[in-house]
């Protein structure tokens, strides 16, 4: 390789704070695949088992080559691919040796746990592709979430006709026509993930900038321009809570609540909750009874997997929110609306904690509706699940004084990843164990969760004032 070459892969290592986090989500998708091979060879391979190794497996390599291509869209900057004599070429052919070695990888240990190699390469070929595409337009991020609401509205007729399309073709055509055509997406991918040198490059890295700097808290630039469309949009329930507040009567946790962020506010939450829930509710009702129990249990689940997560998420946001307005915060102390210092902390643990915990009731009656709706009454594991989300409510009951702006990242990452995954531990054990005491299981987790909520809320009131945020960091 030329020392080119090892200099842009070497971009991603030198990255600290990016490194450390990759390097602690390797290790415990390590220690998952380790856990799940221990079950196996123990309780025998579940009926998910090799698929989730190839998931765990595959998706460990695809974040590395998003990080990379993270990274490389920095290296891609107008002046330098002005400049620079072929950097962009040879960013280029990194990225497409990157993702198509790790194409090939997943779709080889596809190919040896469940066979048909030419399907796993043209699948894995695919998830390259979407990735690249999806790094030049954003708005595919949502691509996967529509096409299993709509496939599961249909009860999965579209995919049973497009593997009986295939199975009909053939393995050999499929997967020959497949990568020609995933070879000239794969190229024009590539092309648009490294824009060149003009206008359009110069407004796509302004909007990359803009995207970066509000996910690490950094002030906007000098002139940038305002907030999408969709922004301002989502932004409307937060702007009518604002002027609402602002003509006097609120509370000091509402009032508070506007010097944290707007992530604060749970008001897209709760909109988020009951159009979501109406939905896959309706969704559940129309498909009731028409399929394969086993697809309808693991359908249901994944529904209630999108409600459930929502205050998990506000959780995260709502705690690193809070650290990167500190600015914000010592002003809001200068003003007569303030709490006094010795309640500055009750205030702030009791506006978040209630906020996340009013999201985690909403996303409980959510997911007992759509259990309601398909199977006539609620699930145990599906309880069990719900009391799952309930102990990240600690993680608004931090020490916000000591925090740095970029901490909640970490938190965000490695919380998702943890719930997802024993959420895949849960539908597996539930479909191998149909008699385990999942109530049980469910209530002794509330338990313990109320516990560590109630030492938490002390541990917060005995801590310094938290406003200014990260001012200790």
């Amino acid at each position: 390789m030329s020392p080119a070459y090892r200099q842009m892969l070497a971009q991603v290592v030198r990255d600290r704070c990016a490194r450390g986090l990759l390097v602690r989500l390797t290790w415990f998708i390590a220690a998952c695949i380790v856990a799940e091979l221990m079950f196996a060879a123990y309780f025998g391979q579940p009926r998910f088992g090799r698929a989730l190794l190839i998931l765990l497996t595959g998706g460990t390599g695809y974040m590395w080559c998003g990080a990379f291509l993270k990274s490389a869209a920095r290296q891609n900057q107008p002046a330098y691919a002005c400049l620079v004599p072929g950097l962009r070429r040879r960013l280029m052919t990194l990225t497409a040796l990157l993702f198509t070695a790790c194409a090939l990888a997943s779709a080889a240990l596809a190919a040896l746990l469940l066979g048909h190699g030419g399907y796993a390469l043209v699948l894995a070929g695919l998830f390259s592709v979407y990735i690249l595409f999806a790094h030049r337009y954003p708005g595919l991020n949502f691509l996967p979430s529509v096409a299993i609401v709509y496939s599961s509205s249909l009860q999965h007729r579209p995919l049973e006709a497009l593997f009986a399309a295939a199975n009909a073709i053939g393995e050999p055509a499929v997967a020959g026509v497949g990568l020609l055509m995933l070879l000239v997406l794969g190229m024009l991918g590539v092309r648009l993930a490294f824009p060149q040198g003009g206008d359009h490059h110069w407004a796509w890295h302004r909007r990359l900038s803009q995207q970066q700097a509000r996910l690490s808290g950094a002030a906007p630039a000098a002139g940038a321009s305002a907030a999408s469309p969709w922004t301002a949009w989502m932004r409307r329930a937060y702007f009518a809570g604002l002027r609402r507040d602002s003509r006097g009567g609120a509370t000091q946790g509402r009032m508070m609540a506007h010097a944290l962020g707007t992530t604060a506010h749970d008001g897209n939450g709760v909109i988020y909750l009951l159009v979501s829930t109406l939905a896959m509710v309706l969704v559940g009702l129309y498909v009731a009874g028409r399929g394969d129990p086993e697809i309808m249990r693991m359908s249901a689940s994944a529904m209630q997997g999108c409600v459930l997560m929502a205050s998990l998420m506000y959780a995260v946001a709502a705690s690193a929110g809070t650290a990167r307005h500190g600015v914000e915060q010592g002003l809001y102390r200068l003003t007569p609306a303030a709490p006094a210092t010795s309640q500055l902390n009750r205030v702030l643990a009791r506006t978040l904690l209630f906020r996340c915990l009013r999201l985690w009731l909403l996303s409980l009656a959510g997911a007992v509706c759509i259990d309601v709706a398909i199977f006539g009454g609620l699930r145990g594991v599906t309880y069990a699940l719900a009391m799952l989300t309930l102990p990240f409510a600690g993680l608004t009951l931090r020490n916000y004084a000591a925090m740095q702006p970029r901490t909640g990242e970490t938190a965000a990452l490695a919380a998702t990843l943890f719930v997802v995954l024993a959420y895949i531990a849960a539908l597996m054990m539930a479909s191998m164990l149909p008699a385990f005491p999942w109530f049980w299981a469910g209530s002794a987790v509330a338990l313990a969760s109320a516990v560590g909520l109630v030492l938490g809320w002390r541990r917060m009131l005995a801590a310094p004032p938290a406003l200014p945020a990260g001012r200790l960091s």
